[in-house]
């Protein structure tokens, strides 16, 4: 998630572009991809310039990739997908999740001519002191509608000079889904969205990073990714999910991930 710095929520318009832009690209389903199961998951192949694979946990260059995985100049990485936290490495003093979203496109579809998105809102906490968040991805961001019958609003904080807001509710016991967030940076930190045959992906890896391991820390993240083919609601995906962790000095826990109202979405474990 990329890191802020102004604080001005204010919603904005959201200019769609005309629906014939979206229309050879249509979602068919939306898997989010996070791990934390019995057995290791890791990320399908990414590429990144030489010296920029994703420094998070479990992020590495890949060895042997399949020949044609990334254009010339660049390298192929992967990622472990699911929860990291400091007891992992004596060096490793983050607190996050690894996700990846993998969009199945409608038969015939033309993957650049979708329209994705991520947004989020965040609360973090360190020794009870709640963090001020980073800034909002520079780009044009406004009310989202997702489905018709009937359509879920999502109101979005302008994305020019503005904190990712904070979460307004959370609670262990129970989950309040909040209606305001900021633009997330996931392609920046995916290094660029992945377009293969019939399928559009992308990878995030939010995290809290704290220097002393002893501190207590909590973050919690909620986020909407989303593929939208037209403005009709048809042939679009969105998954809504929270992102729960907590450090009380030895070992983690929190929720995990939790699927909340989401659009033709599927969670992978």
């Amino acid at each position: 998630m990329s890191k802020l710095l102004a604080v001005v929520a204010v919603v904005s318009a959201f200019v769609l572009a005309p629906a014939t832009a979206w229309a050879a690209c249509g979602c068919q389903g939306m898997t989010l991809r996070v791990g934390g199961g019995a057995s290791p998951m890791t990320s399908g192949y990414y590429c990144a310039q030489p010296g920029r694979v994703p420094d998070w946990p479990g992020c590495a260059q890949a060895v042997s990739p399949p020949s044609g995985t990334c254009p010339s100049g660049q390298v192929a990485f992967r990622c472990q997908l699911g929860g990291t936290a400091p007891a992992q490495s004596p060096a490793q003093p983050e607190l996050g999740w690894n996700f990846e979203v993998v969009a199945t496109l409608k038969p015939s579809s033309t993957p650049a001519q979708c329209k994705t998105g991520q947004v989020v809102t965040t609360n973090k906490f360190v020794d009870g002191n709640l963090l001020t968040n980073g800034d909002t991805a520079d780009e044009p961001v406004g009310p989202l509608t997702f489905g018709t019958v009937p359509p879920t609003v999502i109101a979005v904080v302008s994305s020019q000079l503005s904190y990712v807001p904070n979460v307004n509710t959370h609670s262990t016991s129970t989950q309040t889904w909040t209606p305001v967030f900021g633009a997330d940076g996931y392609e920046e930190e995916s290094r660029d969205l992945k377009y293969r045959v019939g399928s559009i992906t992308w990878i995030d890896g939010p995290a809290k990073l704290f220097g002393n391991r002893s501190s207590r820390v909590s973050g919690q993240w909620e986020f909407i990714s989303f593929v939208k083919a037209s403005g009709d609601g048809s042939g679009e995906c969105m998954c809504r999910f929270v992102i729960d962790r907590t450090w009380d000095g030895t070992t983690a826990g929190g929720r995990g991930v939790v699927l909340g109202p989401s659009v033709n979405c599927a969670l992978e474990t």
